[in-house]
């Protein structure tokens, strides 16, 4: 098989989007990652709370209850660091992860309603947005939450198209949008 017919339009049409997704992926994880802390009042309740779930302590802040904020974000601090000690470096790049992914979530979201292309300019123009752009290496819950957002939001498209598999991505998109209230309150508003 030559090369021209091994690059058809239809896959043009996957090829082009995941290198792009891969290649914002890898400079998430590889170039824009930092290993320093950046000290924010959110971020050090959330390493705070996962700190004391990791010592088995129960969701707590300074000893005390914490009902400010559900549960998500400390509990996965709680996964990466199980002895309490923090690395700033290892959440950045889990953090910078969940950047790239939401990315790609907003492109699986879009493209099931406007196609493939129109998704991934949708996608990159989110991913290097300004606002979007501050927030990385932050220890906040934007990234996993816009992740889990746009996941559930492609899921119930695909849902609503009644195909024979449409309950299944009715549940996985119920089960998505669930975890991201999980991470996020404001999840009550979608």
């Amino acid at each position: 098989m030559r090369f021209p017919e091994l690059v058809t339009r239809a896959r043009l049409r996957w090829i082009v989007p995941l290198a792009a997704l891969a290649g914002y992926a890898f400079c998430c994880l590889f170039l824009w990652a930092e290993s320093e802390w950046r000290p924010e009042w959110d971020g050090a309740l959330y390493i705070l709370v996962g700190r004391s779930l990791a010592l088995g302590e129960g969701y707590r802040y300074l000893g005390e209850p914490f009902l400010l904020r559900p549960p998500g974000m400390p509990w996965l601090i709680s996964l990466l660091f199980p002895d309490g000690v923090f690395d700033p470096a290892v959440m950045n790049r889990v953090l910078m992860g969940f950047a790239a992914t939401a990315v790609a979530a907003i492109w699986f979201s879009v493209r099931v309603q406007y196609g493939t292309w129109i998704a991934l300019g949708v996608a990159l123009l989110v991913g290097t947005n300004p606002v979007f752009v501050r927030l990385f290496n932050f220890v906040f819950t934007e990234f996993p939450f816009l992740t889990l957002l746009f996941l559930s939001f492609g899921c119930l498209q695909f849902a609503a198209r009644r195909s024979s598999s449409w309950v299944l991505w009715a549940v996985a998109g119920a089960l998505t949008m669930s975890a991201a209230f999980y991470v996020r309150a404001v999840t009550l508003l979608a």
